[in-house]
């Protein structure tokens, strides 16, 4: 293991039921929001809030917005998701999302495993 200190550049929108797939990306948290509501719309997927989808029948593919959180994450998860899209493995070090790489590179012990492929 290296010294590298894992610093977060923007953020990302990951899938929390289990999946940890990465939906929206962004310079910001609202950026990241907005590339996940175009993610969605281009799968042809409702987002509802919460309270929208407690206890009614939706017709087609939906999800609650609620199952979604955004993340602070390193540039170069950010480059990764940009060039390979949101299915991929990636690493949560003191509440910032990274690569595996970065990971490797750092002396730090608090990682979680958020492997989607």
């Amino acid at each position: 293991m290296g010294t590298e200190k894992i610093t977060p550049a923007g953020f990302i929108v990951v899938d929390t039921t289990g999946l940890g797939a990465i939906w929206g990306y962004g310079a910001t948290e609202s950026d990241a929001w907005g590339d996940f509501a175009a993610e969605m719309a281009k799968a042809g997927v409702t987002v509802l809030d919460d309270a929208a989808a407690d206890g009614r029948e939706w017709d087609g593919s939906w999800t609650q917005r609620g199952d979604y959180e955004a993340r602070p994450a390193t540039a170069a998860l950010l480059k990764m998701v940009d060039e390979r899209g949101g299915t991929i493995s990636h690493q949560t070090i003191g509440g910032v999302a990274c690569t595996q790489d970065e990971r490797d590179a750092t002396d730090e012990t608090d990682a979680t495993d958020e492997t989607d492929a």
